[in-house]
């Protein structure tokens, strides 16, 4: 670095919700939250089906819940984020929040291309 020059670290990000509404943030809310809600509960139930019954114990059923593992760890990574930023005036994550996230992102974006995308 050049001395003399200013530069300023990066603490927060300001995160820039969909809208400034109250009403429509309580409405985001619960659509998001219903949304969540759905996705976990069905593919937490694919896995525990698949695991419980032995006569699911095949290969493609074993990809399946790894599917839904990896669908389940996705949307576990950006959706309580935004849910707290729709229920409260703080629209800031930290630095290392935001590379906590990232990392999450792409630790289980790998998984992806490892199934295929032939179906599943």
């Amino acid at each position: 670095m050049i001395s003399g020059q200013n530069h300023t670290a990066v603490t927060r990000f300001i995160l820039l919700g969909l809208t400034d509404q109250a009403d429509q943030k309580q409405l985001l809310f619960a659509v998001f939250l219903m949304i969540c809600t759905v996705t976990l509960v069905g593919n937490l139930g694919m896995i525990d089906l698949t695991r419980a019954s032995s006569a699911l114990h095949t290969p493609m059923y074993f990809l399946l819940s790894v599917r839904s593992f990896l669908d389940t760890c996705n949307s576990s990574v950006f959706t309580p984020r935004l849910l707290i930023s729709n229920l409260t005036t703080d629209r800031s994550i930290s630095f290392t929040g935001c590379v906590v996230q990232m990392a999450s992102v792409i630790l289980h974006g790998t998984g992806e291309p490892a199934l295929g995308h032939n179906g599943l």
